[in-house]
């Protein structure tokens, strides 16, 4: 279905961005998501404290969908998650987000083991 917004769902008829389905994707290649410099702005480091903050307040949780009962998954709930990895609707999770605070985390806790072992 494409809307007049530009915008176009599979398994939906009512999509809410450029491309919005409803169901499980598959690709052969892997998912790109553009990172570049260029595409940014506002850049300011993660602050290790925030990170840690962030990931101490997630709550994986067990789930199936409601339109696939039989498939089992493990993931957050959006609108509980905290803001550093919140999307502004509360309804949907960047994966990258949260990759990036565990990062920042895991950075961190590997400085403090390389002090420890001196």
């Amino acid at each position: 279905m494409l809307k007049a917004t530009g915008n176009v769902g599979i398994g939906t008829w009512a999509p809410t961005c450029k491309l919005d389905v409803d169901g499980d994707i598959r690709a052969s290649g892997g998912l790109v998501v553009g990172s570049s410099r260029d595409l940014k702005f506002d850049i300011e480091e993660l602050q290790s404290e925030d990170a840690l903050k962030a990931l101490l307040a997630l709550n994986p949780v067990n789930y199936r969908y409601k339109a696939d009962l039989q498939e089992k998954r493990v993931g957050f709930i959006a609108e509980k998650v905290p803001e550093l990895v919140a999307m502004n609707d509360h309804q949907g999770l960047s994966t990258m987000d949260i990759v990036a605070a565990l990062t920042k985390v895991v950075q961190e806790q590997r400085k403090n083991i390389d002090k420890l072992r001196l």
